[in-house]
């Protein structure tokens, strides 16, 4: 499903500031901006925590990314890079436009339900005209002009969430909880914190229907 750009630049999550224009910002005031390999990439450094576990769980979800890929299989998955620098020590990739469902939910402006929140963002009461949403991939499981964001939004959450299932169970994922899941300014949902993977500590919380339905 290809995704249009605008959604990235224009929807920020919770209402904020998007990392397209914030680097956009930045580059403008920098001295090297002008430079064709310049960017802007954030890290949260972490402390007093190995996460060297982590950096292999990482390795083992780019690898599933790999064979989704290869297979041409519709799910989606997003992998990021985590530097072990030292027993005690990391750097860990900040994710764009996306924040936990645990803080979208305390939001000041939360309509109650994630369904609501996608209907509020995604241009639910926009519909599309006719030659739009027939000709949209996933038309038939929508009700008749829905709009084009609302099923795209739809597609992302429903194919991350798969992804993110299949992983979980094969890695056996625990301490999966809203704030331990993230979702993005598109729909997709992202799965962070792996300190207790493959049955080893702490408890299991698989959240995976959340409210969304079609």
């Amino acid at each position: 499903i290809a995704i249009s750009s605008a959604t990235i630049d224009e929807v920020g999550v919770g209402g904020g500031e998007t990392f397209h224009a914030k680097s956009s910002r930045i580059r403008y005031v920098s001295p090297y901006g002008h430079l064709n390999s310049w960017k802007l990439d954030g890290v949260l450094a972490k402390s007093n925590d190995d996460v060297r576990q982590e950096v292999f769980v990482m390795q083992l979800i780019t690898y599933y990314d790999r064979i989704f890929r290869q297979d041409k299989i519709d799910v989606w998955i997003h992998p990021y890079r985590i530097v072990s620098t030292s027993k005690t020590t990391g750097l860990i990739q900040l994710i764009p436009d996306a924040m936990s469902i645990d803080g979208l939910k305390k939001l000041d402006n939360y309509p109650g339900s994630l369904k609501a929140y996608f209907k509020m963002n995604y241009d639910y009461d926009t519909p599309s005209n006719d030659n739009e949403g027939l000709n949209h991939p996933l038309s038939a499981y929508f009700p008749a002009n829905t709009s084009i964001p609302y099923m795209n939004a739809i597609h992302a959450y429903l194919s991350s969430m798969a992804a993110y299932s299949v992983v979980s169970y094969l890695l056996a994922i625990k301490d999966r909880h809203n704030g331990n899941i993230m979702i993005d300014s598109i729909g997709h949902v992202i799965h962070i914190d792996f300190g207790f993977v493959f049955g080893l500590g702490g408890f299991s919380m698989i959240i995976y229907t959340y409210d969304i339905y079609i």
